[in-house]
């Protein structure tokens, strides 16, 4: 309605504008019909013109909304309780388990190779023995 105070001010009058336009423009809709039907008309016509563009707004932000809408998925919360504990001490308790899981990860890899290198000698053995090979007793 600021922007339309001029225009208002040499059709209604500046008295008239005034109340029309700035922060009380809001307040001020119900002087619109006690107007006569000439002055209405333009009065009528200045809050149109000045909402349509914040209507066009707000619609098109709408309609975005409810596309988007359509892209959200559902998440199903869970009804247990999970307690998270914080502070130096339980950093303490998480990093020493993750030191103790890795100790473990390199000790079964350990074995693993060691498990697969003795099936490789005692296949080692057990072809030369088909071959009618001797075999030296460290190796059995």
């Amino acid at each position: 309605m600021e922007n339309k105070s001029a225009s208002l001010e040499a059709s209604l009058g500046p008295q008239l504008a005034g109340v029309l336009s700035g922060g009380s423009a809001g307040a001020s809709v119900g002087i619109v019909t006690h107007l006569p039907a000439a002055q209405r008309s333009i009065a009528q016509n200045a809050f149109y013109e000045s909402l349509r563009t914040m209507w066009i707004v707000y619609v098109v932000f709408a309609g975005l909304g409810l596309i988007v809408s359509f892209f959200i998925g559902s998440n199903h919360l869970s009804k247990e309780h999970e307690e998270t504990k914080t502070g130096l001490a339980e950093e303490e308790l998480k990093r020493k388990e993750a030191q103790e899981k890795k100790r473990q990860s390199k000790e079964m890899l350990r074995e693993d190779k060691r498990a697969e290198k003795e099936a490789r000698k005692s296949e080692s053995v057990e072809k030369r023995r088909e071959a009618g090979e001797g075999v030296p007793k460290e190796e059995v």
